[in-house]
């Protein structure tokens, strides 16, 4: 949703600065960094919220998100 309210680069700004600080553990930080790109292309589609949330458990379902 971001994606599509802020516009891609603005939502990823957004979200790598969440992601940035010193306790972060990598692997959660590159989990999360993975799975808000995927999450910001899916909000680029400029769909309804319902829409967005299915396509986003789609992805989880299919394998697409990482998990730690």
């Amino acid at each position: 949703m971001l994606s599509r309210d802020l516009g891609y680069y603005d939502a990823m700004t957004y979200l790598k600065a969440h992601e940035d600080f010193p306790e972060n553990p990598p692997n959660e930080k590159r989990m999360d960094m993975r799975n808000n790109y995927i999450g910001a292309d899916i909000g680029q589609t400029q769909k309804a919220n319902s829409e967005l949330a299915m396509m986003c458990l789609r992805a989880a379902q299919g394998g697409k998100l990482a998990l730690l």
